[in-house]
């Protein structure tokens, strides 16, 4: 009775520092301000804005303030965009994309505007250093005819190859495939962004981070139809901290190695967070005969109630066992209050505190 007192207070304690904590919007000081309306964009949700957010863009990034230049979306307006390749370098040390308006994709998938007609990517930032996207505007695509359609789907923001950037504020609602990818990035802080999708919806990602190095993903909340947090190929030193998941299918490494590929992911720690009717709870998956190295992964002070039996997933190689994982103060139980199962292969490290569902031991 005292343990079960225990988390069920940590539980709401965890809650309640998510939900109460005061929203930070991250942003830099600003010297030049370019407004898309200044370029031509309206505004009305109905015309095709892309050419002014494009003119926008140049005149920011190729701004002659050495210091610092935003590109500003304002408020009580929707914008309707086609999708947008914003490139780098820029001039200006620092770039921020101000959003409090609303940023709409076309309502139908055959009114989209794609290059060569792959629409793969709706809105890409890259090769933009010193990049702040904030706000309190909604990045809304409008994906639910996507959903039912076979093949090529975009993904709905992408920033790449680029070096210390933040994202705070903003809202991802209804994509047509992952909401939020960060690929090739090095020193990344994700904050106070909202992600809502519903949990039949396929391949909706919430945020999908590749390749990344030094990255804090902090007070978010996010409902969707697959991973709320997916963490592949070469990415190192990431701590997650104070998330809400749910629906969708939690909080995600891998899957890593299909084909036998080579790959790393390591010093992964998630903590504080809870679990809301996802599918499952934490999740670690290579594929069998792949020399995938996951090592050094944490997951402490973990709350909540799976859909799913299996709360806690970690099926490694055993090629390449994964190392170093710990599971620390974690209680996920079904909604029947049964404690949630569990599935661990060739998984090596170690328990510290009380979990549940129980684990004997990692190998």
């Amino acid at each position: 009775m005292a343990t079960t007192t225990l988390f069920k207070n940590l539980w709401v304690s965890i809650f309640i520092i998510i939900m109460f904590s005061s929203v930070r919007v991250l942003s830099r000081p600003v010297s030049f301000v370019f407004d898309v309306t200044h370029y031509g964009a309206t505004g009305d949700g109905y015309s095709d804005d892309t050419s002014a957010f494009v003119k926008a863009w140049e005149a920011t990034c190729k701004s002659s303030s050495s210091s610092s230049a935003a590109m500003v979306v304002p408020s009580g307006m929707t914008f309707l965009v086609h999708p947008l390749y914003f490139e780098g370098p820029c001039k200006p040390d620092h770039v921020n994309v101000e959003i409090n308006g609303d940023i709409v994709a076309p309502q139908d998938p055959s009114l989209w505007k794609c290059k060569d007609s792959n629409c793969n990517k709706w809105i890409h930032f890259r090769s933009v250093n010193g990049l702040s996207v904030y706000g309190f505007g909604k990045i809304h695509g409008r994906g639910e005819k996507w959903w039912d359609q076979h093949g090529t789907k975009p993904t709905a923001f992408q920033i790449s190859n680029s070096n210390n950037v933040q994202i705070s504020g903003l809202t991802f609602k209804n994509n047509p495939r992952m909401h939020l990818v960060l690929y090739q990035i090095r020193t990344l802080q994700v904050s106070n962004i909202t992600i809502d999708a519903p949990g039949n919806s396929p391949n909706t990602d919430g945020i999908h981070i590749s390749g990344c190095t030094d990255v804090s993903v902090d007070h978010c909340n996010i409902a969707t139809g697959d991973d709320c947090i997916s963490i592949v190929s070469g990415s190192s030193n990431i701590k997650i901290s104070k998330i809400i998941c749910g629906p969708g299918h939690g909080i995600s490494i891998g899957s890593l190695g299909k084909h036998g590929a080579n790959d790393k992911v390591e010093h992964v720690h998630v903590r504080d967070s809870v679990f809301r009717g996802s599918s499952n709870g934490a999740r670690i998956k290579t594929w069998q005969e792949s020399a995938v190295k996951v090592s050094n992964v944490t997951f402490r002070e973990i709350v909540g109630a799976p859909r799913k039996e299996a709360g806690i997933i970690i099926n490694c190689s055993a090629t390449m066992a994964c190392t170093d994982i710990v599971l620390d103060n974690i209680d996920l139980r079904l909604k029947e209050g049964t404690q949630a199962s569990y599935q661990i292969n060739n998984a090596y490290g170690r328990i510290q505190g009380q979990v549940i569902p129980h684990i004997p031991l990692l190998n």
